[in-house]
């Protein structure tokens, strides 16, 4: 038992000292396209005066088809963007998407439409970030099983946090503190990553074979 967590140990050191796995473990960590408001949304359905049975179809079949339309999306897209500038991408329009439910009225169609688009946009962003996961690993890592681990804990962790951060602003302003600290924190986040690529993280032309799969995804 010991020596397993000193190995594991060992590994996480190695994996701190590559910059791509740091890059992309903040960029997962940050709640650049969590959509943890896909969880808050079920229980809204009063503020829209949507009814119980709405709720329900929305929930089983509506989230069923925004995650396979969310999901297939990305080995379309994925093929004319790198996989970093689609995830980014995806948590801005997604954050703008939120916001916008701030100015429109509170429907049960309203309330089918958030539902739905904010799982479209979840499941996107779940299927980007296990891709960006696979393309940071890239082949023959010994570090695999290790990386995969800890990249996909933290893209989990934004899921959790953000839950928490949303339920206080609903708690203390309703939907319009909800949306507003969702979808700001989503752009910020994103803002924030972009900028760091862009300008701070500079790439340089030339990059060992090992990081072809990395750099090709946009996080080497």
């Amino acid at each position: 038992m010991i020596e397993s967590f000193g190995r594991f140990g060992s590994d996480l050191l190695q994996l701190a000292r590559r910059s791509a796995v740091r890059r992309l473990l903040l960029a997962l960590a940050l709640p650049c396209a969590s959509f943890a408001l896909t969880n808050t949304l079920g229980g809204l359905g009063g503020d829209y005066h949507a009814s119980e049975k709405l709720i329900a179809a929305i929930a089983g079949i509506g989230v069923t088809l925004a995650g396979i339309f969310g999901s297939l999306s990305v080995p379309i897209l994925g093929r004319r963007i790198p996989l970093l500038a689609l995830y980014l991408a995806i948590g801005m329009i997604g954050g703008v998407s939120t916001l916008s439910l701030l100015v429109l009225p509170h429907t049960p169609a309203v309330y089918t439409f958030a539902f739905v688009v904010q799982n479209v946009w979840q499941s996107a962003a779940i299927a980007t970030g296990n891709a960006l996961v696979l393309a940071g690993i890239g082949k023959n890592n010994p570090l695999a099983s290790t990386q995969f681990a800890v990249l996909t804990a933290a893209m989990c962790a934004p899921i959790t946090y953000m839950q928490w951060i949303d339920g206080r602003a609903y708690g203390a302003g309703g939907l319009t503190r909800l949306y507003v600290t969702d979808g700001g924190l989503d752009l910020a986040a994103c803002l924030v990553m972009a900028l760091l690529f862009l300008f701070v993280w500079k790439v340089p032309a030339k990059r060992p074979a090992a990081e072809t799969a990395a750099a090709a995804a946009g996080i080497a």
